[in-house]
């Protein structure tokens, strides 16, 4: 599970409903065949603090993506139990 919160990085203040994802690949079954590249997809929302709690399916790291209309998409690569902003 990753930790964070969303925040402005000019104002620091927080920003709600952000939409926190990871799209990590690995062995899974696609359509009835076991496959390395199998997709696993995870997504939260942030609350109206900022805070977010995203748990993904695969391996000890992820690469998270938070998207907000009228925000530029952040893009960071992190293990779990880390706090990020």
């Amino acid at each position: 599970m990753i930790e964070g919160k969303s925040v402005d990085c000019n104002t620091n203040n927080p920003i709600a409903d952000v939409q926190i994802s990871t799209n990590q690949s690995g062995w899974g079954f696609s359509n009835g065949q076991l496959v390395w590249d199998k997709d696993y997809i995870t997504t939260a929302q942030s609350d109206a603090s900022g805070l977010f709690k995203l748990s993904y399916k695969v391996g000890d790291s992820a690469d998270i993506k938070a998207r907000k209309e009228g925000y530029i998409t952040a893009e960071q690569f992190e293990s779990p139990a880390t706090g990020i902003v």
